[in-house]
């Protein structure tokens, strides 16, 4: 996956766990890239430049891209920014209506309490 705007380039592992999170973002739930769905991706926010540090930034309209294994580019525009509590796990829908979406997940605080949610489609 890969955020220009905020220089964020990282592999998506396909498997979630705490170990991988440790190294890397992680696919957590939904279909892999370019499949209809809501494809939802986990990542830490470590407050440095790590991962999904930088996250806040990101701004309606700027572009995602995600990347198959076969190098294929998928173009996801982001629609919506917000805060979700850490329990709440309504953002990792898969009833699209036909769409392909993409879900960014990472923490907001140091104590875990909130989730920053940003929404994104094709």
């Amino acid at each position: 996956m890969e955020i220009k705007k905020l220089n964020i380039k990282y592999p998506i592992f396909s498997t979630y766990s705490d170990e991988f999170l440790k190294i890397g973002v992680c696919r957590f739930c939904g279909p892999t890239p370019n499949k209809i769905g809501n494809l939802c991706i986990a990542g830490h926010n470590y407050y440095d430049s790590r991962f999904f540090s930088k996250l806040n930034d990101i701004e309606q309209n700027d572009l995602i891209n995600i990347y198959d294994n076969f190098g294929n580019k998928y173009i996801y525009y982001v629609y919506n920014i917000y805060e979700i509590n850490e329990n709440d796990t309504t953002c990792t829908n898969q009833n699209t209506n036909g769409n392909y979406e993409l879900t960014l997940v990472t923490c907001t605080s140091f104590n875990n309490s909130k989730r920053l949610v940003v929404k994104a489609r094709q």
